[in-house]
């Protein structure tokens, strides 16, 4: 008990510290910019965070937009900005060092009522919990490596919400949040406090990126524009990647490689440390051991089309995992592959549309066909 307690106490403090960085990051400075559209005219401070979630412009798409809106102004004037001049963008501190710090926290409630799950009756399953990010990138001023970035993402959470009765009962659990807390680490992988650390560097204007270093898998694949963000858009994991795919995604040492010929056409490829998670747990190994040994290996290419202003996303991807698959039947495979697509389509201003349809290897998994599909409203609210 006292063991336990001792745990749970540096698990606080982590997180203490994590929500401590978040708000100095936060709050010490003042951005100042331009906001157009429905924004302006309501007359009122407004706050814009936009984050890239593609591994490859993680950081570049990231912003952060403070300004006060006059209402008597011309369309899209910001108070203070001369009309001649636009108003100039105010850097953080660290920014001059080539540093950009992000952080958030999410805290989350979820209830469920349940039937019995293999002859098992689960009942209600209902639970909060809290989870903080703080994600940090440096390009060091250094001439070679002025094309580079180094990024680092520390994580902490608490709770499972409608999983916390769940086991491993669901083959797609219900609260893509928790992945990363305490309560669902496995034991192999102590390292789940610095989730990711890598580094990032672009050749030909950025047409040709590598990656190398600890991160994941679906950083690469299966993306989608409005299904792919626990935080911000669905929270139950067939929303928000393939979940056969997800069963073998872990944060590992990895090498990967995007090539953009065009602004609407990528492909990437990647080969990434596994610990055979669908494997006996006897049979396992950790994703810092024999790195090179029955890896995953992965590509997709996409392709990117925008008819006027509405942007679309059209990807095609292939994974396998090069290791020994059985599925609960018996079968077995000399390795667990899967093909899949993933596509996202903006039709109006208001609403977009995504599917994903996958099909993985019968003999190494217990589902071989998958799909989702769904809409995104986006209005005044």
């Amino acid at each position: 008990m006292a063991h336990k307690t001792k745990e749970e106490g540096f698990m606080w403090m982590r997180m203490g510290l994590l929500m401590i960085v978040y708000l100095l990051s936060m709050g010490s400075a003042w951005a100042g910019g331009e906001l157009q559209g429905d924004e302006d005219r309501l007359g009122q401070a407004a706050v814009v965070s936009a984050w890239g979630h593609s591994r490859q412009d993680k950081l570049c798409q990231s912003t952060l937009v403070l300004a006060k809106v006059e209402g008597g102004g011309e369309e899209g004037e910001v108070s203070g900005a001369s009309e001649s001049e636009p108003a100039e963008e105010k850097k953080y501190c660290w920014e001059k060092y080539g540093f950009e710090i992000h952080g958030s926290a999410v805290g989350f409630g979820q209830g469920g009522t349940f039937g019995s799950i293999e002859w098992e009756r689960i009942g209600d399953s209902s639970a909060g919990g809290i989870a903080f990010d703080l994600e940090i990138g440096y390009t060091p001023p250094v001439p070679f490596l002025e094309n580079g970035k180094f990024f680092i993402h520390a994580h902490a959470g608490e709770g499972k919400g409608s999983d916390v009765n769940m086991a491993d009962g669901l083959f797609a659990n219900l609260n893509t949040i928790a992945d990363n807390s305490v309560d669902l680490q496995l034991p192999k992988d102590k390292a789940f406090w610095l989730q990711e650390a890598y580094y990032e560097h672009s050749f030909c204007g950025g047409k040709l990126v590598f990656v190398v270093g600890k991160t994941e898998t679906v950083g690469f694949v299966d993306d989608n524009a409005f299904a792919n963000d626990a935080n911000v858009q669905f929270v139950g994991k067939a929303l928000v990647n393939n979940p056969v795919l997800d069963s073998e995604n872990e944060f590992a040492p990895l090498m990967a490689a995007t090539f953009s010929p065009l602004e609407s056409v990528s492909f990437s490829a990647l080969a990434v440390s596994s610990s055979r998670p669908n494997m006996e747990e006897d049979l396992q190994k950790t994703v810092y051991s024999r790195v090179f040994d029955e890896p995953m290996v992965a590509a997709q290419l996409r392709f990117s089309p925008k008819f006027g202003d509405l942007q679309g996303n059209y990807r095609v991807y292939f994974f396998d995992a090069m290791y020994d698959h059985s599925n609960s039947a018996g079968d077995f495979s000399k390795d667990g592959w899967g093909v899949g697509v993933s596509f996202d389509q903006q039709v109006t201003q208001c609403l977009g549309l995504f599917a994903r349809l996958a099909y993985s290897d019968r003999d190494a998994y217990d589902v071989d066909w998958f799909w989702s599909a769904g809409a995104n409203l986006k209005g005044l609210i």
